[in-house]
C-alpha cells in the first residue's frame, strides 16, 4: 500500500455516499489492515490525495474489518485493499501436524485453519484428577510420580491437593488434585485452579508444542472458532493448552458439548472425542491473557470472526 503522511478519504464510486479512511503508518500488509464503512462524504471529500491505490480495483466494493486492537472508529481504521477470495479461495499449507494441513488463504496472515477430528481434553477442570482415580478424566493421562505433566506439584514434584495441601486451599473438589492448563491467570497461585481453564467451563482447544506457535504466530489465548460439520454445530473457543508436537485436534469438554457432542459415559468419565468433520479457524495473536468465563471468549471470537468475514467466508473458504 503506498504511503502517505496524512489521512485518505477514498470516495467509492461516482457520486457514491460512502467513505473509507487511512491512517498511514499501521498498517504492515493488506491482511493487517482495518476498514470502516459508511461515513457519509461529500465530493469534496476527498483530502491528501496520495498514489492511487492500485489494489483495491481489484477488490471493488470489498472492504473487511480485521480488528486486533487498534480499531476504536472510523478515524482510527484502516483501509484493507485486499485480499480478494478468488474461485475456490486459494490457500497454502504453513505445517503439516500428523498429516492435517495447517493452512491460511493466500495473502491473509491474520488466520490459519484446519479440519480434523476433535478429541476430548478435560485439563484445567477442577474435578479431572484425583488420587483414587475416579475424576472425570483418567490419571494416567495427567502423568506419573516423578513426571506429572498434567497436575501442579510443588517443588519436590508432590501433587497439590485441593484443601489439605497447601492446607486450607481453595477447594470446590476436596481432596482432588489441581489440574493445570498452559494458559494462566497468574493472580492466583500454582496450587489454586483457578489460575488454570476450566474445560468443563470454558471452550478450549489444544495446540501443538514445538515451532508450531511461532510458525503460525499463535499466542495461548488466541481465539477461534470451531465448527463441527456432522451437524452445523459452532463454538467460540480459546487456545488454552498444548500437546503433542505430533498431534492437532483436542478440545475441552466443554467444546464437545457446544459442538453436540457428549464425550463422558455413563460415569461421567471422558471416553470419546468427535471421530471427524471439525474445521477450526484461529485468530494468530489475537490473545487477551487469561480469560474466567465463555462469555469473554464468545465476545472476543465473536468480533473477530464477523469482521474477518463470519460465516459467508468461512462457508465459502474453510473446508
Amino acid at each position: 500500500m503506498p504511503s502517505s503522511a496524512g489521512v485518505l478519504l477514498l470516495l467509492v464510486g461516482v457520486g457514491a455516499q460512502q467513505c473509507m479512511t487511512f491512517q498511514q503508518g499501521l498498517c504492515e500488509g493488506p491482511a493487517d489492515c482495518m476498514c470502516a464503512v459508511g461515513d457519509s462524504c461529500a465530493a469534496s471529500a476527498v483530502v491528501n490525495s496520495v498514489a492511487q491505490l492500485s489494489t483495491f480495483g481489484s477488490c471493488p466494493g470489498r472492504c473487511r474489518k480485521v480488528m486486533h486492537g487498534q480499531c476504536s472508529g472510523p478515524s482510527s481504521c484502516l483501509l484493507d485493499a485486499g485480499p480478494c477470495d478468488g474461485p475456490g479461495c486459494p490457500s497454502s499449507t504453513i505445517v503439516t501436524v500428523g498429516g492435517v494441513p495447517v493452512q491460511r488463504l493466500d495473502g491473509d496472515v491474520s488466520a490459519f485453519f484446519w479440519s480434523n477430528g476433535l478429541e476430548c481434553d478435560a485439563d484445567g477442570a477442577p474435578n479431572a484428577y484425583n488420587p483414587q482415580d475416579t475424576g472425570i478424566d483418567y490419571l494416567a493421562n495427567a502423568g506419573h510420580p516423578g513426571n506429572w505433566w498434567g497436575i501442579a506439584t510443588d517443588a519436590s514434584g508432590t501433587p497439590y491437593t485441593q484443601g489439605s495441601y497447601p492446607s486450607g486451599s481453595y477447594a470446590p473438589y476436596p481432596g482432588y488434585y489441581v489440574s493445570t492448563t498452559s494458559l494462566e491467570d497468574a493472580r492466583f497461585p500454582t496450587h489454586d485452579v483457578r489460575r488454570y481453564v476450566n474445560a468443563v467451563n470454558i471452550s478450549f482447544i489444544v495446540l501443538p508444542t514445538g515451532s508450531f506457535m511461532s510458525k503460525l504466530s499463535a499466542k495461548l489465548g488466541d481465539a477461534c472458532f470451531v465448527y463441527n460439520s456432522a451437524n452445523n454445530h459452532s463454538s467460540f473457543a480459546i487456545v488454552a493448552d498444548t500437546g503433542p508436537s505430533s498431534q492437532i485436534g483436542e478440545g475441552a469438554v466443554a467444546l464437545q458439548f457446544a459442538l453436540g457432542h457428549n464425550p463422558l459415559n455413563s460415569h461421567g468419565r471422558v471416553a470419546s472425542g468427535i471421530a471427524s468433520g471439525v474445521r477450526t479457524l484461529c485468530f494468530a495473536g489475537s490473545s487477551k491473557g487469561a480469560v474466567s468465563s465463555q462469555a469473554e471468549v464468545d465476545a472476543l471470537g465473536s468480533a473477530l470472526f464477523e469482521a474477518w468475514g463470519g460465516m459467508a467466508r468461512f462457508q465459502k473458504c474453510i473446508s
